[in-house]
Parts: C-alpha cells; structure tokens; sequence
C-alpha cells in the first residue's frame, strides 16, 4: 500500500467514524441499541444481532466491520446488554467491548403506556496499526515498519422516552475524553459526541400496515454535526423496507454525504434477516462500487412478553 492512499483514505474514514470507536453505519436502524444503552428497553424479549459491512467495494482496503449485540430485558423495570465489534481498514483495527445497564420508568397510568428508560455503558477499546506490510514509494520516517497498539477504558449515559406512537432519545458518547496515540504524540483526545434520535409510528388499527418516520442528529465537541433522515415502512410483521438519507453537512472537497436502501424480512417467528445498499453522493462515489450491509438477527420471547408489533 502506498502513503499517498493511506493517507486519503485515513481522512475519509475519519470523517465517517466521527471520533467515536463504537460502529456506526448509516444501517444503524438494524440495531439502535448502538445509538443509545437505554433505548433497548423497548424492546421487551431477548435481541440477538450480528452486522457484516463492507464499505466502499472496488477499493483496495476499504473499512469492513462486525458487530454482534446480545440485549435483554430482565424484569418489567430493567435489563442490560452488551456489544462487540471489530473494524479493519488498512493497517487500522479498531476492537470493542459495551456493557450496558438500562431501568424504565412508568410515567402515569395514561392510555399510550409512557415510560422513561434511563441507561448507562462502561466500554473498552483497542486500536491497533499494523505497519509492517506498508509499503512507500520513497523512504519515509513516518512509517516504522513496527505493530503499535493501544488501550483505553470509556463510557456513555442516554435517556429514552416512549410510548405506543413516540419516542425520543438523548445520549452521550465518549464520556471519558481520553488519548491513547498511536498515530502521533499530538493526537487529539477522544471527545464526547452526543446523539438526539425520535421516530414517530402511524399504523392501522390492526397493525398490518405501519410506517415510521425517524430522525438522529449527532453532534460532537469540535461542533461538527451529521443528521440522517429515515422512513420505514411494515407488511404484515413479515416485511419492512427503507430508505436512509445521511448528511454530515459539511462542505468542501470531502463532503460527506450518502442514500441508503433498506430491507428486512421476519423468518420462522424469531430469525430476522436485513440488507443495506448504499452510495456515496459526493465526488467519491465515482472511486467505488457503493457499501454493502448483513444483519442477521433473533428474538426470544417469553409466554409474558409476547411477539412486538413491529421489528
């Protein structure tokens, strides 16, 4: 690999990651859990999900990225999960670890059922970069030729209101600013992103057809913002498809922007599968063959709990 293309393809990616370590994709619709630790107390049975992307086919190296999420909620009032992912583009993995721990409140006794769940999450990452396969055109300081990595604890906090139509949810990434520089001596620490999520469902009256609109906006600390704008629509608690819109409203050579499809299907009652296909809208869409989502996913239910309307 030469260092003119890492180095492009470094700045690309950062721009995507966000400085967060968790994964993010514009798929994150497949699982929310990984926006926020409080929003899986909605969900009322055993969520199991596994995540396989590939970004940018057609370039050499390009991010691939997995991810396995196991949430559940114990009582009526709390639950926990936790999430595993790892991350490999070019010489750069990125591995991680969240625990999470959510509690509901019952807000009255009114006919929609509003509850306030409230969620924190202790995480560890490792980054690693793995010089030793680098290749320049010409001698370079820089490059050591040698296999650096680095470890560092964080955490998150989020709050997530719902009820049968309405949910809206805050929460905060990268609690702890912490450096763990590998790249250079002067790399800037991690800091806090913060995440407001709501979606809103219209269905009829007996829940064959739905449609949800959804909006996430994150902001971090150095003020730069990405919004993505989604709409979901369901067939029968068998069939759901989507359309995804990201915007990191930025301008300037690497303006990132990107439209995703969407589509999921209920198999057997519990195994639930999804794919994602999604292109670039900027000038770099020319450079690659678009970005490439799997989620494969289980629910378990108990006699109590029921099967949810929607998945």
């Amino acid at each position: 690999m030469k260092k003119t293309f890492f180095i492009s393809l470094f700045i690309l990616i950062s721009g995507s990651i966000f400085a967060q370590e968790l994964p993010f994709s514009q798929q994150y619709l497949f699982n929310l859990s990984l926006i926020n630790p409080s929003i899986a107390s909605r969900d009322n049975y055993l969520a199991i999900r596994f995540t396989d992307r590939h970004q940018w086919l057609g370039i050499t190296d390009a991010p691939t990225q997995q991810s396995i999420s196991v949430n559940n909620k114990f009582t009526g009032k709390m639950g926990g999960g936790v999430n595993f992912y790892n991350e490999i583009y070019g010489p750069i993995r990125n591995s991680g670890l969240q625990l999470s721990y959510f509690y509901d409140i019952k807000l009255g006794a009114d006919r929609v059922g509003s509850k306030l769940s409230l969620g924190v999450c202790v995480a560890g990452f490792q980054k690693v970069l793995d010089e030793t396969d680098l290749e320049t055109l010409e001698p370079d300081n820089i490059i050591t030729n040698t296999r650096e990595s680095a470890f560092y604890p964080n955490a998150g906090l989020g709050a997530f209101y719902y009820n049968k139509f309405l949910s809206a949810g805050f929460s905060i990434a990268n609690l702890i600013p912490s450096q763990a520089p590998i790249y250079s001596e002067s790399e800037p620490a991690k800091i806090r992103t913060y995440f407001l999520y709501t979606d809103y469902t219209y269905s009829n009256e007996i829940n064959t057809f739905a449609v949800i609109p959804s909006i996430l906006l994150k902001v971090n600390e150095n003020t730069r913002r990405e919004v993505n704008v989604n709409t979901k629509v369901y067939f029968r608690n068998f069939l759901w498809l989507g359309v995804s819109y990201r915007d990191a409203l930025e301008t300037g050579v690497y303006k990132n922007q990107s439209v995703a499809g969407l589509i999921g299907l209920r198999l057997f009652d519990m195994v639930y599968l999804g794919y994602s296909y999604d292109i670039e809208l900027s000038s770099f869409q020319s450079y690659n063959a678009a970005s490439h989502e799997i989620m494969l996913g289980g629910n378990i239910y108990t006699k109590k709990q029921g099967m949810p309307r929607y998945f």
